[in-house]
């Protein structure tokens, strides 16, 4: 029976949720707090309430500290308790199965399911993906997913920070748990006969620490919780503590008959270990009691021991047969058993990638081709090429582009022009993703040659899909449809659908380009047939091309709808370069709705993650440049010189349309010394925009070359809100960006009035906006229009102090002053912590002081006081 002290009120709240589960109402419980804890001993005392519950049941799958963790590992265990529908899934290929098969598991009829994944500290993507698929499904089904993890350790874990925050729109309740207190110390230290102020003194009320060193009936307390777990081992028999040593390098449970078959007859000397609390044995297997125990036996060996313990432990584990590649990994790498890990290292790489484990994937092969002298040259080739898709998932275009032409030059000296060409194409891709697209013309142009010389009709297939997407990307749109023309014939010879999703997928972004709106239905396709035959890749790329062009030709509503469709299987997959596309254009919309707190807090994490010149960048660069503009921001030109710069190179409208106008409307609202050369930039722009599939973009380009004094030549096919503005029908277009929700765009029409109450309204939409720019534009109006008491203006929150902070500034200031660091703050606010360094960098200049200490003091002078202190 787990015994608990100063529990109480988390074990009642678990109740409380468990019962709320029964009524369909389902919860995330985050059980966090430092190693030794008790995180697991409070979801095991819920266990054991829970047990003779016919009407509840309780899955248990924890994560283990591997160096190659298996893809859904919590999962694996989780599978063993129920029935094959999971087992099944986990077998295969399909991440997506596997996801469905998890989620049904939390359905169950009229069962409530309290499923438990412990330690997400060392959770696997995979296993990050599958707990963010079900929780957001979670609030209405009859289940509580617990999930347990260090918070001392969320720093370090990138992925884990992520999913916290994703976690921030779902059900959640948190259980940060707290150190005893010393009259529970006192309470523990007079049964096991201590002195309770010395334990207190070494061990801070960690119940781990406590009762390690109680074990060891010393009067004396030692220095440390490892020497307690040491001392309390060394009074076993020598048969126990040399299992118990070879035990230690096997993080988490094995199984009961893999360690029968390791210990052989020794096994059953564990018995006093057990008695001695060190070990839980059942009839599933056997483990250490805690990690932190394992941690310290571990620690305690020599190099050579650890060498032939894991020897052992994989000679073992390679007898039983069926054994997880990552698992087998691990201790061959602990080993240093190359065979092994040349062996199993390429299999386990490829079963995370398909599970959307990209990172462990992309370690697992550098561990393999760190072996690289074993390998042929054609492996050698193959796993470069491998790791390059795998690490351009991750948003690591430069690297995947290294790796790629490594791969290349390998197949090049080999002498096999079909993998010299599929490479060629990889490295092409990476090419244009890294903003080389001249280069990355050539570079498919070229493998599509090679193909056409060795008379590969297959690669050949191949190699014009990736050219057809080239010519779409760099406004090549007629080339495109010609291309994907005779890629959809010999995909349909060939029995290729992944070539057919591919040629659709750019056909659909052509023949938008041209104004043909049926491409919206190739895009469709091309997604549909993509998810049906589990080309997630292919399925991600057709998503983020439909987002982009619907957001390209106006079509926020559709766009939003495609957003809230994609996203939870980008982000379940973990294909982060994709997502980074669709959180950039989520941004876009809010800002074209006035809701720009909301937009600049996305845009700046987007643009703090991924620092480069990658063309993913300007998604999020250049909306942050125009509305840093608009606010009067400082930093606007800085900005919108790099968002210049690296749109340029892309030779793509998609890019260089955002950015002219970007330029344009900061020289038209800041600087009359950069209009010329904004202007230039706009109209070379405007010339290679023709095509009815651009003329949203031609009617902000004219309309905002008429507000800088450059009249452009008239054209009937740009959209009624801009036509109406160019032709000076002031009402009508403001009517229609009223209709369509822009509240800037409506009130810059209103300025254009030279009537005082339309232009009052404007100062007062640009005002609640922020728009600092544009509102010195209205107060220079309202004073040509004979306007005496000019309105003062401010944000509704910055009138309220007199250091112009931001309704952010201030949450941020209020957090700061009770002490707070800033990962603190970041998880209290659910933003990054580069988002809120760059809030207190931006408050430190406004206040006028240099540290936080005086920020903190000045924020009692102007009123702003700790959220505690604030009635």
């Amino acid at each position: 029976m787990v015994q608990l002290l100063e529990r109480d009120a988390e074990l009642n709240r678990l109740r409380e949720l468990v019962e709320s589960a029964a009524r369909r109402s389902g919860t995330v419980a985050l059980v966090t707090g430092e190693a030794g804890i008790g995180k697991t001993s409070l979801v095991r005392a819920l266990g054991e309430e829970l047990q003779h519950n016919e009407e509840v049941r309780m899955l248990v799958g924890g994560c283990d500290d591997l160096l190659a963790n298996n893809a859904f590992s919590p999962l694996l265990d989780i599978a063993r308790q129920t029935d094959g529908g999971l087992a099944q899934a986990l077998r295969g290929d399909d991440p997506v199965a596997v996801l469905t098969a998890a989620l049904a598991q939390l359905d169950t009829g009229p069962a409530t399911t309290v499923m438990v994944f412990e330690d997400v500290h060392w959770a696997d993507d995979a296993t990050l993906d599958a707990i963010r698929f079900l929780a957001r499904r979670i609030s209405d089904l009859p289940a509580l997913l617990v999930l347990t993890y260090r918070q001392d350790e969320i720093a370090e874990a990138a992925g884990l920070r992520r999913l916290v925050g994703a976690l921030a729109g779902v059900p959640l309740v948190r259980f940060p748990l707290q150190a005893l207190s010393r009259d529970a110390v006192a309470h523990m230290a007079q049964a096991g006969g201590g002195d309770p102020r010395a334990i207190y003194a070494a061990t801070g009320g960690n119940p781990f620490f406590v009762t390690e060193i109680l074990w060891t009936g010393d009067e004396s307390v030692p220095p440390t919780v490892s020497d307690a777990v040491l001392g309390n081992i060394a009074s076993l028999e020598p048969e126990a503590q040399a299992v118990l040593r070879s035990m230690s390098v096997v993080p988490g449970v094995l199984e009961r008959d893999f360690a029968e078959a390791l210990f052989g007859e020794r096994f059953s000397s564990l018995a006093s270990a057990e008695q001695r609390g060190l070990v839980e044995v059942d009839r599933e297997g056997v483990s250490f009691r805690h990690e932190l125990a394992r941690r310290a036996v571990e620690s305690s060996l020599s190099g050579t021991e650890r060498i032939i313990f894991h020897r052992k432990v994989l000679e073992a584990l390679r007898a039983r047969g069926d054994i997880d590649p990552g698992r087998l990994l691990h201790h061959a790498i602990e080993a240093g058993d190359e065979e092994v890990i040349l062996e199993v290292g390429p299999e386990a790489a490829r079963k995370a990638a398909r599970a959307g484990a990209h990172r462990e994937a992309s370690r697992y092969l550098a561990t393999v081709l760190q072996h690289s002298h074993r390998l042929s040259p054609e492996e050698h080739a193959a796993l470069l090429h491998e790791r390059a898709w795998v690490v351009y998932n991750l948003h690591d275009f430069d690297a995947a582009l290294e790796l790629a032409e490594d791969s290349a030059r390998g197949w090049q000296s080999i002498g096999d022009g079909v993998e010299w060409g599929r490479a060629l194409l990889s490295v092409g891709r990476m090419q244009y993703m890294v903003n080389r697209p001249r280069e990355a013309l050539a570079t498919v142009q070229r493998a599509v040659d090679i193909s056409r010389e060795d008379s590969d009709e297959e690669v050949l297939a191949e190699s014009l899909a990736n050219l057809g997407s080239m010519q779409a990307l760099i406004d090549r749109p007629q080339e495109c449809l010609e291309t994907e023309a005779s890629v959809l014939e010999l995909a349909a010879r060939l029995g290729r659908r992944d070539l057919e999703v591919h040629a659709l997928n750019y056909r659909g972004v052509a023949r938008l380009n041209l104004g043909d709106w049926d491409g919206l239905a190739d895009l469709e396709r091309s997604i549909g047939t993509a998810h049906e035959i589990g080309a997630h890749e292919l399925a991600a790329r057709a998503c983020t091309n439909i987002i982009d062009e619907l957001v390209r030709i106006g079509r926020d509503d559709e766009a939003e709808r495609w957003i809230d469709r994609s996203w939870g299987f980008l982000t379940d997959l973990d294909f982060v370069a994709h997502r980074y596309n669709l959180d950039a254009q989520r941004c876009v919309i809010a800002m074209r709705r006035g809701h720009w707190a909301v937009a600049e807090e996305g845009l700046r994490q987007l643009v703090a993650s991924f620092q480069g010149t990658d063309v993913l960048h300007p998604f999020a660069l250049t909306p942050l440049a125009r509305l840093a503009a608009r606010r009067g921001d400082p930093e606007a030109g800085k900005l919108i010189a790099d968002s210049w710069t690296i749109c340029e190179r892309t030779q793509a409208l998609q890019y260089r349309g955002p950015a002219a106008v970007a330029r344009l409307e900061w020289a038209w609202l800041t600087d009359a010394s950069e209009v010329e050369a904004a202007v230039a930039a706009a109209r070379n722009v405007l010339s290679d925009a023709a095509s009815p599939g651009h003329a949203l973009l031609r009617g902000e380009l004219g309309r905002y070359l008429a507000r800088a004094g450059y009249a452009s030549e008239p054209d009937d096919d740009i959209p009624d809100r801009y036509r109406a503005g160019q032709d000076g029908d002031w009402r009508r277009a403001a009517k229609l960006w009223k209709e369509r929700g822009d509240p800037y765009e409506r009130a810059l029409e209103l300025l254009d009035s030279d009537n005082r109450e339309a232009t009052l309204e404007a100062f007062a939409i640009l005002d609640r906006l922020g728009a600092q720019a544009a509102a010195e534009l209205a107060r220079a109006r309202l004073r040509e229009l004979g306007m005496r008491r000019l309105p003062r203006g401010a944000q509704a929150r910055t009138r309220g102090n007199p250091m112009g902070l931001t309704d952010r500034q201030m949450e941020v200031l209020e957090l700061l002053a009770r002490g707070l660091t800033n990962p603190q703050i970041a998880e209290e606010l659910v933003v990054s912590v580069r988002t809120v360094d760059h809030h207190v960098s931006a408050i430190l200049g406004k206040l006028g002081v240099e540290t936080r200490r005086e920020a903190a003091e000045r924020a009692g002078e102007i009123g702003v006081f700790p959220p505690e202190d604030s009635s």
